[in-house]
């Protein structure tokens, strides 16, 4: 694939419920930054799976569709600003690290990652709002693949065959949620943009959205289809939905989130179960000890009281 004169700057990869949307937004609204019309382009990657292998979508790869599809998520690109997305699924796609470096060997990249056992838990009750789940103790008990997504070591090392360590920046969501204004700046400063910059999302909650239910997701459909008939554009299905689909589903989801937008709590995980997910993330927390020299201790340990989706 020939990138001729079109250059992404950035691109963040990861980790789901992280705090990627926040990041996003804080993204977005910065003047010297061209940020992919949505969150979750998913160009770069092989596999099109929603973090559960059951739930596999099977419309092919947007990288088949070749360069020119993903140049149009930047056609709002203003003279120098640089461009970028975010989309989750790439930190765990074995073929994106190579893809991406094929046509952007000079982008950097930017991953969040979290507890692995916290990750987990927000990650299940999330989906299962959605989709129909095995309990919990399910998918500890027999060592499910929605397990596999804590394990950031490998993929990170994925991109670090492709990518030196000044192309690379990975946070913690500990940091975004202990300070935002800190975490934010450091991003800018990765990037080599104002970092004095203050957005608008700035001191909106890192990561704190409702997951939607089956309703609201059926909702959206229906509302999104219905808009586009009375517009009388034809538009392809998501995630191919571009300019006047883009602004529709934009318009839906700010609506639905007016509604659905409050922090939802649940029972804390009991403590058998978080210990067998402790031994199970154990050797991956000490190596991210290793990797980054930092104490991850407090992820060793077993959570008490109320804990929240987000």
């Amino acid at each position: 694939m020939n990138n001729q004169n079109f250059q992404v700057d950035f691109i963040g990869i990861g980790a789901p419920k992280t705090g990627t949307t926040w990041l996003a937004k804080c993204l977005a609204q910065h003047p010297q930054i061209c940020f992919s019309r949505v969150k979750e382009v998913n160009f770069f990657n092989q596999e099109n799976f929603f973090f559960i292998k059951s739930q596999v979508l099977n419309e092919g790869s947007n990288y088949e569709r070749g360069l020119d599809w993903y140049k149009k998520h930047f056609e709002h690109y203003q003279p120098g600003q640089i461009k970028g997305e975010f989309s989750v699924i790439y930190l765990y796609d074995k073929e994106t690290p190579r893809r991406i470096h094929e046509n952007f060997p000079t982008a950097k990249i930017i991953a969040i990652i979290r507890n692995p056992i916290e990750l987990f838990y927000t990650h299940y009750y999330h989906v299962k709002s959605q989709w129909k789940l095995p309990p919990l103790e399910t998918f500890v008990n027999e060592k499910s693949d929605f397990l596999k997504y804590g394990f950031f070591a490998d993929c990170l090392e994925r991109y670090a065959k492709y990518f030196p360590p000044e192309q690379m920046l990975v946070l913690f969501h500990d940091d975004l949620k202990k300070d935002p204004a800190a975490a934010v700046k450091n991003v800018y400063n990765f990037l080599e943009v104002d970092e004095n910059f203050v957005p608008r999302s700035l001191h909106e909650k890192v990561n704190v959205t409702a997951p939607k239910t089956v309703l609201e997701v059926k909702l959206f459909f229906s509302l999104r289809n219905w808009l586009i008939k009375t517009v009388g554009k034809k538009i392809v299905a998501y995630p191919r939905l571009l300019k006047t689909g883009l602004k529709i589903d934009q318009f839906i989801r700010q609506t639905l989130k007016k509604t659905s937008n409050r922090r939802k709590s649940f029972k804390t995980m009991p403590a058998v179960l978080q210990q067998k997910l402790i031994d199970l993330y154990l050797p991956e927390i000490e190596r991210l000890e290793k990797i980054f020299n930092r104490d991850l201790g407090a992820w060793k340990k077993i959570s008490t009281g109320t804990q929240y989706i987000d």
